[in-house]
């Protein structure tokens, strides 16, 4: 509609899709402002204006925006008035009569769509991984949904998460839903779940979504006992407080025996093949090379520390030489320490008994003396001579002295048996008949 306003002002108000103008036919500005009212200028919260005062130049005009709201409205029939002051001395007040009928809003019920509706992942052992899916609403109304395990087949198992566990979904709208997937502790194989989704879909109040997780094998397991073996290797036990280090291609890993010498590693198979170092006080260090490790199983190594004393032992008990008068032989003695964990010094001991070069002269020892690393042995040349000797029994003890604490002489007999050179016919010789 139009206001004449004179030679001065004019105003008119223009209805169109909720906007209507302010405009000035007038000749100098116009200043108004706009209210909402109703009967008897009662406000009316449902509808608004904006701007709602402002000034208009000669020839100009402004657009105002109407704003209804039927929030918390019940269905019926509403009225209320835009009222704009101004001014204008032919129009101060123009009242804009505004009516609204509000009906209920019918919308189709929510329907419930879950994208993908199975899942399915594999893992390495001991890690974390996430997928997700969508909850979509293909209706009208909002959907409302939750995580549902009040059965025993929904219940989620400890590898399985999902976050959120519900929510709101508008009509024609989806939401995320991110599923966590933690190995830590689940041994290799594979585990099904369901995922349970309850909502407000009368058509499908409860969806379920299968989920599928392969645990894969990384881990391979290292595992023994270790003894220590005694003196001479010869009294075995376990070794408790054994320090095992492993260095496999890509880290260091350890562990300690425990009082029956059992010991237990996992590590990733891909650092395979390890060296293995067991190590304890007073025992030899042993390091086990190319140790091959399969995931999924367990690698034995039994092994047995050497004890970090001397083993002095000599082979033969004894020594018997029979010889022809002039004849001459040698015999090898072997001096052990094949089976200690620290080096052996021996030498001849003399004394009551023993054999003395000075003395005895149908025998010599090569060497005397010296020293025998651990683990290792020493020969040791006797050479006997019976030039010169009458026919009969000779003998000599070899006496070795050693710095075993538990082996410190080492007692060898030896018999020299001198025949005389008459053979019979037969090729037997004849024992001589003793002298008197």
């Amino acid at each position: 509609m139009e206001v004449s306003a004179g030679d001065l002002f004019a105003f008119r108000v223009d209805t169109f899709d909720g906007l209507f103008g302010a405009g000035n036919f007038g000749v100098t500005n116009f200043v108004f402002e706009i209210g909402v009212c109703g009967d008897e200028l009662t406000p009316v919260d449902w509808l608004t204006i904006t701007p709602d005062s402002g000034s208009v130049g000669a020839g100009d005009d402004e657009t105002v925006t109407i704003s209804v709201n039927a929030a918390g409205l019940g269905e019926g029939d509403y009225e209320g008035y835009i009222c704009i002051t101004t001014n204008a001395e032919n129009a101060p007040l123009v009242p804009i009569q505004v009516e609204l009928t509000v009906t209920e809003q019918v919308l189709d019920p929510p329907q419930i769509e879950v994208d993908p509706t199975a899942l399915s992942i594999g893992i390495d052992e001991g890690e974390q991984d996430s997928l997700s899916f969508t909850v979509g609403n293909g209706g009208e109304a909002d959907l409302v949904w939750q995580l549902d395990q009040s059965v025993s087949a929904c219940e989620l198992p400890g590898w399985l998460s999902v976050d959120p566990t519900g929510g709101t979904v508008a009509g024609d709208d989806d939401q995320t839903v991110t599923v966590d997937f933690d190995t830590a502790g689940v041994t290799p194989g594979t585990y099904e779940a369901l995922i349970c989704l309850s909502s407000n879909d009368p058509a499908t109040p409860l969806v379920e979504l299968e989920v599928s997780l392969e645990v894969i094998a990384t881990l391979a397991f290292l595992e023994g006992t270790v003894q220590s073996l005694g003196y001479c290797q010869d009294d075995p036990s376990a070794a408790g407080a054994v320090l095992v280090q492993v260095q496999g291609q890509q880290g260091s890993y350890s562990a300690t025996s425990n009082s029956s010498g059992e010991f237990q590693l996992s590590l990733d198979a891909v650092e395979g093949p390890v060296t293995v170092t067991f190590s304890r006080a007073q025992h030899r260090p042993l390091t086990e090379a190319d140790v091959a490790l399969v995931a999924g199983e367990v690698t034995v190594l039994d092994v047995g520390l050497v004890l970090r004393e001397r083993c002095a032992q000599v082979e033969p008990e004894s020594l018997e030489f029979s010889l022809i008068t002039g004849q001459s032989d040698s015999a090898v003695l072997v001096l052990s320490n094949a089976l200690g964990g620290e080096d052996l010094s021996w030498s001849l001991a003399s004394g009551e008994g023993c054999f003395d070069p000075s003395l005895d002269d149908w025998m010599s020892l090569s060497p005397s003396g010296g020293l025998i690393t651990w683990g290792n042995v020493r020969n040791i040349t006797v050479s006997v001579d019976s030039a010169g000797l009458e026919q009969g029994v000779y003998e000599a003890a070899i006496c070795l002295q050693t710095n075993d604490a538990q082996a410190e002489e080492l007692v060898v007999p030896v018999e020299m048996q001198v025949l005389d050179a008459n053979i019979f016919h037969d090729r037997f010789e004849e024992d001589p008949e003793p002298e008197d």
